[in-house]
């Protein structure tokens, strides 16, 4: 009669992933599970499934017989694999949502590509498998122009897709190659031990000359982390230095035992580094390397001070003083990361500077409330109430949204331009995505607006999307995970 019973489920967040032939797979909300107690009557709508109706074919048109082909969705986090028959026909059923291709054949290029099936419907579509590429070839040099040899070459194709990059060496003329390149576009990452970590260059297609790659002279940048009251060095604190050129080159370093960290092989310019440790709080500065510093293959930043963080502890509740669970409490500086309140409506928000900060509680269905409140690193303050304006249903809110799964960025409209609102995610943040950059592409299409942009951002676990971006006026690419959200 379709009923089951899930029994020894943890307490905590839970979510239900739910398959049938016949349906498409379906995932329920984030549960709340509270321990000895159990949910009753929980309702799971099934949607009737998709279909995908295929072919294979090699460049020249033939069927290609026995390719697998692998296939994910959003809405189901678990790959399935198929095989074509002689004829290089595939049928996928049970999917529905955005669905990623991927057919693999030996002697073939790999390619990937997205569908976005509806359930009850069936979608037809041919995958031509792309033609062997072309021969790539090019030069490394120095900021003076000499050859350098044995500086790494990474060629990664930026179409969509998850092909392997290419590796290739420079020899003693400073000369490189790749033959049978993968589909452009291409970015092309050199590296080398005596030079600076370069950023990656975005070639559109193949040149008619050879590409000229030009590694920056290098220094080590070094600094120590500190307590600005006992002057002890903080070990274990994170340094990530970000370049301010587009696309950005992110680098990071762990502090030692006595707070000192060094990153290497850093070249002159503008950074913005942060600075960050448990406990304590984040500072963040913009570090200036002239190219003097070059000449001396050193630059020392002087100290860096993290103040010992306070938290502030406090109770949502809503017009009733019933206690609302599941409310976010955030800082507007966005200076900590934000704190949800548990079954009990309690909160701990870490990880805050002293003075006045202004706090906001909110919550989808009962409001927000904003509070201005006076933290010190000596004394936390008293716990804070926020009242919310509207009424708390614990039986209706039993539940929260299922997890997304895609690249985890909020997107907005801006006077006809599509823009990242907040970045979510630390796939997306460690890709060296910030808020502000503008959306141009997701794999290869335009976004309208920023409903469509989320649609095309959706995907499975580990799908990557390639992102081409507009910040301080310049288009770059990136390429972006997609993660659970």
């Amino acid at each position: 009669d379709g009923t089951f019973v899930l029994r020894g489920i943890p307490p905590g967040r839970v979510q239900l992933i739910v398959r049938a032939a016949g349906y498409s797979a379906t995932t329920t909300d984030r549960l709340w599970i509270t321990a000895g107690h159990g949910i009753q009557g929980l309702d799971i709508r099934l949607a009737a499934a998709g279909r995908i109706e295929g072919r294979v074919m090699d460049a020249a048109g033939n069927p290609v017989a026995g390719a697998s082909v692998e296939h994910l969705s959003d809405l189901d986090p678990w790959a399935r694999l198929t095989l074509t028959d002689a004829d290089g026909a595939f049928v996928l059923d049970d999917v529905a949502g955005a669905v990623t291709i991927r057919p693999f054949a030996r002697g073939q290029a790999g390619m990937q590509v997205r569908v976005e099936v509806e359930p009850g419907s069936t979608e037809q579509i041919t995958l031509e498998l792309p033609p062997i590429g072309p021969t790539l070839r090019g030069l490394t040099v120095d900021p003076r122009g000499r050859a350098i040899s044995g500086a790494q070459v990474r060629l990664e194709s930026m179409a969509p897709g998850v092909l392997p990059p290419r590796v290739a060496f420079s020899d003693d003329a400073g000369e490189f190659e790749f033959e049978d390149a993968p589909r452009p576009p291409w970015q092309l990452n050199v590296d080398h031990a005596n030079h600076a970590r370069s950023a990656p260059i975005d070639v559109e297609e193949a040149p008619s000359a050879p590409i000229r790659l030009t590694l920056d002279d290098a220094v080590e940048l070094t600094g120590r982390l500190l307590d600005p009251l006992s002057g002890a060095g903080v070990e274990g604190g994170e340094v990530v230095l970000e370049s301010e050129r587009v696309p950005p080159v992110i680098r990071r370093a762990r502090a030692d035992a006595g707070g000192a960290f060094v990153i290497p092989r850093v070249a002159a310019g503008s950074y913005r580094l942060v600075a960050s440790a448990e406990g304590r709080v984040a500072l963040a500065s913009t570090v200036e390397i002239p190219p003097g510093a070059v000449r001396r293959q050193a630059f020392d930043l002087p100290p860096l001070e993290l103040e010992a963080a306070a938290s502030l502890e406090g109770d949502v509740v809503d017009s009733l003083g019933r206690t609302v669970q599941g409310a976010e409490v955030s800082v507007s500086s966005r200076e900590s990361s934000p704190a949800r309140s548990d079954r009990r409506g309690h909160f701990v928000l870490g990880g805050l500077a002293r003075g006045h900060i202004e706090c906001i509680a909110r919550h989808p269905s009962v409001g927000e409330a904003v509070r201005v409140v006076r933290v010190s690193a000596e004394r936390n303050p008293a716990p804070v109430v926020f009242h919310l304006p509207g009424r708390f249903d614990p039986d209706a809110e039993a539940s929260e949204r299922a997890l997304r799964r895609g690249v985890a960025i909020d997107m907005a409209d801006d006077h006809g331009a599509v823009v990242v609102s907040d970045v979510v995610g630390p796939l997306a943040a460690a890709a060296g995505l910030r808020s502000g950059d503008v959306l141009l592409e997701v794999d290869g299409t335009e976004p309208t607006d920023a409903q469509a942009a989320a649609r095309w951002l959706r995907g499975a676990d580990g799908v990557s999307a390639v992102l081409r971006l507009a910040r301080a006026g310049r288009s770059f690419r990136l390429r972006v995970p997609r993660e659970p959200w």
